[in-house]
């Protein structure tokens, strides 16, 4: 499980100019323009989803037997402007993001 704190997507969310909607709270279920394969101009919210490919895009792993190996400890940096935060969230494939639920990590961005 992918440990981000609050505090740190409220950062982004003053960074990037869109609200932060976890999908516990029921808001954004239903409206495509949360999917991630949505264009950035028609976002109206950003997901964990989004948090979780944006972070995957700046992993550096090690791969042992053909696995990608991700460390309990995941430095990131803050993206620079919503330019930076899309363009890394849509480089991943969604079905990469799995990767990130094999294990405790926790993410310190910078």
């Amino acid at each position: 499980m992918l440990k981000i704190e609050r505090t740190d997507l409220a950062v982004i969310e003053d960074i990037i100019g869109v609200a932060y909607v976890s999908t516990t709270s029921g808001e954004g279920l239903v409206c495509l323009a949360e999917e991630i394969n949505v264009r950035p101009e028609f976002l109206e919210t950003f997901t964990k989803k989004h948090v979780q490919a944006y972070i995957l895009d700046h992993i550096r792993y090690e791969k042992s037997n053909g696995k990608k190996l991700i460390p309990s400890l995941i430095k990131v940096p803050y993206p620079k402007d919503s330019i930076s935060f899309w363009n890394s969230v849509f480089k991943i494939n969604p079905t990469d993001l799995n990767i990130l639920k094999e294990s405790t990590i926790i993410v310190s961005f910078f």
